[in-house]
C-alpha cells in the first residue's frame, strides 16, 4: 500500500498479477503472471499560477516595467492564483524585491483553492536610472518555489526645456 503526500513526487513500482488459471487462456499472458513496471506518481494538491495580465509569467522569466520619466508612476500589478485543490501556502518574511522596487499591496500568508490575490510593485522613479533585480518568494509549490523573477525598469530624466 502506498499513500503518497499532497505536492510531493517520487518512483513507485506497481505490481499487476494476471491470474486466468488456466481455464481459457484469453488473457494474452502465461497463466498467473506478474509483470511489474515502475511509475513516476505526483501527488499535486496546490499549484501557484502567476500573471501580469493579460499573460502568465513563467518562474524564472523577466518582467520589464519599461521606462518612465522620472517623478512618473510605474506600477505592475501580479495574480497570484492557486489553481489546485488545497490551500497554498506562501511565506511573507521570504518575500525579496531588488532596491528601488516596493510592494503596494499586502503579500498573503495562503490562498486557497481557486482563490487569486493581487501583488502590486511600484517602482520609485525620483532618481533617474536603470533598475533591476529578483523578485522572489517561497511557497508550498514544490514545483514553483521560490518563485524568483528578474524586475527591470528605466527611469529616465526630466526633458529640458528651450529658452
Amino acid at each position: 500500500s502506498y499513500t503518497p503526500a499532497a505536492n510531493k513526487n517520487g518512483i513507485s513500482r506497481i505490481t499487476v498479477t494476471v491470474t486466468d488459471a488456466g481455464r481459457d487462456g484469453t488473457l494474452g499472458t502465461e497463466d498467473d503472471a506478474t509483470f511489474s513496471r515502475y511509475f513516476t506518481v505526483s501527488v499535486l494538491g496546490v499549484t501557484l499560477s502567476v500573471w501580469e495580465d493579460p499573460a502568465p509569467i513563467a518562474n524564472g522569466s523577466t518582467l520589464d516595467f519599461g521606462s518612465g520619466a522620472a517623478g512618473s508612476s510605474m506600477v505592475k500589478t501580479l495574480v497570484l492564483t492557486n489553481t489546485g485543490a488545497s490551500a497554498l501556502t506562501l511565506d511573507p518574511n521570504s518575500l525579496l524585491l531588488p532596491s528601488g522596487f516596493t510592494l503596494l499591496s499586502e503579500f498573503p500568508e495562503s490562498l486557497d483553492a481557486q482563490v487569486s490575490a493581487n501583488l502590486t510593485v511600484s517602482l520609485d522613479t525620483t532618481q533617474p536610472g536603470s533598475y533591476g533585480g529578483e523578485l522572489s518568494f517561497t511557497n508550498s509549490d514544490f514545483r514553483n518555489s521560490p518563485f524568483h523573477v528578474q524586475l527591470q525598469a528605466t527611469v529616465t530624466g526630466g526633458e529640458i526645456g528651450s529658452f
